[in-house]
């Protein structure tokens, strides 16, 4: 379990290494080759990369804020022995480590409800679900739960409803319908779309500075190229739209990029040739 931290102006944000997943390669790099991708990461003999799960925890103006929930605990075995994930999750030891309990968070972000991003926001205890964070307001896309809601062929190994519908149940669930929204001071959610219909990208302000969050659009410093989309995206060209629209503010505006899924680098900033970005890794 890893756990690093980063001044964002009056903010710090905190990345805990939830869990760590094995995606099949294809899925991840979508149509770009394997003489390719494979130049940037290495996999194993059954076509698999390994990624972690990089959960982020953002303190100050008096909130405690989770940016995505990781896997939890309640995958069963078969996608466990899918995903190669044999540890428990490590969130309730990462949250101690910085003098934080479940209770403690009251704003919880979820930038889209796949089961490596929400499935810690519940826990099953004596057969029962139940919230991980009980106290937290748990912000979601209104496109984002009515997808999740009703899966269908392609997403319903993804999504599981009757697990996400206790957040609903427990008078936590906060839908957002606007194209960008503020939670906090210092802190607002822009549908971004890509991935899925209703992702989420979070946006962090304070004293000039500004890191953004935007989950699977970019999992890593390797899908920096606008081509290297996912092939798990369901709306690519907006993935792409995505990229090509950020990539240049955010490195004319100094800002950074967390990853959601990069092992090596968490929090990163842009640099440009003239011709390809790359990251610098920050945190």
């Amino acid at each position: 379990m890893a756990i690093t931290m980063l001044p964002v102006g009056n903010f710090q944000i905190h990345c805990i290494v939830e869990n760590r997943i094995y995606l099949d390669a294809g899925s991840v790099y979508g149509i770009i080759p394997k003489s390719i991708w494979s130049k940037h990461q290495q996999a194993d003999a059954d076509n698999l990369i390994p990624f972690d799960v990089n959960v982020f925890v953002m303190r100050g103006n008096g909130h405690n804020i989770i940016f995505d929930a990781g896997l939890g605990d309640f995958l069963k075995d078969r996608q466990r022995k899918l995903y190669g994930t044999s540890q428990p999750s490590a969130m309730t030891a990462g949250l101690a480590r910085i003098g934080l309990t479940p209770q403690d968070i009251d704003i919880v972000i979820l930038s889209h409800l796949h089961w490596d991003h929400a499935g810690g926001s519940v826990r099953s205890v004596d057969g029962k679900t139940e919230l991980c964070f009980p106290n937290a307001r748990h912000i979601i896309h209104q496109f984002e739960w009515e997808d999740a809601s009703q899966p269908d062929e392609r997403t319903t190994s993804v999504y599981f409803p009757e697990r996400l519908i206790t957040i609903e149940q427990a008078g936590k669930l906060e839908l957002v319908n606007s194209e960008q929204s503020e939670i906090c001071d210092g802190v607002s959610v822009v549908r971004i779309g890509g991935h899925t219909r209703g992702q989420l990208g979070v946006h962090i302000e304070s004293d000039g500075q500004k890191l953004i969050y935007y989950a699977d659009n970019f999992p890593s410093c390797h899908h920096l190229k606008v081509p290297y989309v996912s092939a798990t995206d369901l709306y690519p060209l907006e993935t792409q739209r995505c990229k090509r629209e950020t990539l240049p503010k955010a490195f004319e505006g100094g800002w950074l990029i967390a990853m959601d899924h990069d092992i090596e680098c968490k929090v990163a900033r842009l640099k440009y040739d003239g011709l390809k970005y790359t990251c610098e890794k920050v945190l």
